[in-house]
């Protein structure tokens, strides 16, 4: 009989277990803010620019996300240039969420604001001012709860996407 009683103590606590991981998964996919940086990688004046805001502007533990949108499917040379980026910014503090992903999934998912290269350096250069500046306007509205604005994650994806389809490196 004590053995039936380990058994289903164990099964209560598997489950109890594997709703804590679904919950931490299921706020992870739930970020409520979403930044994105279209990038190959040619250049990393713009990327280097908009992470070193993105660590300013928020703490690790905010609810908000950085996205690296790559042309191709992300691969271990992405993450890798990722990974030069970050370790630049670790003497100064740590990061909050940053990925990688392809043009495809970055354009299928809810975002804030972005930033995408295209032929006209003058607008290039908007583009990463205004995510800046949106970055510090979302955070100083977040609150001690970090609970993200209202408006927050308003961005159009279809717009996005065709953002994305004129993206010039």
């Amino acid at each position: 009989m004590s053995d039936l009683s380990s058994l289903a103590n164990i099964a209560e606590r598997l489950r109890t277990l594997k709703e804590q991981v679904d919950a931490e998964h299921d706020s992870e996919a739930s970020t409520a803010v979403r930044f994105v940086v279209a990038t190959d990688w040619s250049s990393a004046a713009g990327p280097l620019a908009v992470l070193r805001a993105y660590q300013a502007a928020f703490g690790s533990a905010a609810p908000v996300e950085l996205c690296f949108a790559v042309p191709n499917e992300p691969g271990e040379q992405d993450e890798a240039c990722v990974q030069v980026l970050l370790e630049g910014l670790r003497e100064s503090g740590g990061v909050g969420r940053v990925r990688v992903e392809s043009f495809e999934e970055a354009s299928a998912q809810a975002y804030d604001a972005a930033v995408v290269p295209g032929a006209d350096p003058e607008l290039l250069l908007s583009e990463v001012a205004g995510v800046i500046t949106r970055m510090f306007d979302v955070s100083r509205r977040m609150g001690a709860e970090g609970q993200a604005p209202a408006d927050a994650g308003q961005g159009d994806p279809a717009a996005l996407a065709t953002r994305l389809q004129n993206f010039v490196a």
